[in-house]
């Protein structure tokens, strides 16, 4: 018999099939299902799948008592108990580091596409707005990229930006001894100095509001924000 699996998130046909190899799903990703299946059917259950804005509470993991392993998708678990998985003898897995190079690049998308305004002039092209009549975007060569939270992403969404001939600089909890960009000891030295700036941090409490509006006041009328990491952060 395949040990149970309570899935907290959106799953795709295709990996409900990949899961389903090996576990019975409960697959319960909204608020009304979750309830019932820990409430009930989840009784069993010895792993839950969930992500770090989902979460696992204290009171769920204490109801799943056969619960042996809770699962992340992605790097972030921030809204899982982690102290009181710990207490529980109940392991912590992540994603972290999976899907580094996709974040990376996204970012580096994003960044591309509000420095040199993809989206609008996108849009006034195919509404016969031409060239005369639009403002000329910066380019980004030249210009100062400040990467708030230099782990494995931050880095590699600097070595990207550097590849546009960009000035580089971070912030993080302490300085790196691996690169050799401009450390600044604080998110508001950094977006003073900045044109745009990345922020790459993990979510929770540590980071919660980090950018504020010191931050963005330093950033200035010019500047551009671009945030892959929690909502929270700004």
């Amino acid at each position: 018999m395949k040990p149970q699996l309570l899935a907290l998130i959106h799953l795709s046909e295709e990996s409900k099939a990949a899961i389903g190899s090996a576990f019975e799903i409960i697959y319960a990703p909204t608020a009304e299902t979750r309830a019932a299946a820990i409430a009930g059917a989840a009784k069993e259950v010895r792993v839950v799948l969930t992500n770090g804005s989902t979460g696992l509470t204290a009171a769920e993991m204490d109801t799943l008592d056969k619960l042996e392993l809770a699962c992340a998708l992605g790097a972030g678990y921030e809204n899982i108990d982690s102290a009181h998985a710990a207490a529980r003898g109940i392991k912590i897995a992540t994603g972290a580091g999976t899907n580094d190079d996709c974040v990376a690049d996204h970012a580096m998308g994003l960044v591309l596409a509000i420095m040199r305004n993809i989206r609008q002039l996108d849009l006034s092209c195919r509404e016969g707005i031409w060239r005369d009549a639009l403002v000329l975007p910066p380019q980004l060569a030249g210009k100062r990229l400040g990467v708030a939270g230099l782990g494995t992403i931050g880095k590699k969404i600097a070595r990207r930006a550097a590849a546009f001939d960009m000035e580089i600089g971070y912030f993080n909890r302490s300085r790196r001894d691996d690169v050799d960009y401009a450390y600044f000891g604080s998110t508001e030295q950094l977006a003073a100095w900045c044109d745009v700036l990345v922020i790459a941090t993990p979510g929770g409490a540590a980071t919660r509001h980090l950018v504020g509006a010191r931050e963005l006041k330093a950033l200035g009328p010019k500047g551009f924000l671009v945030n892959i990491s929690r909502g929270s952060v700004v």
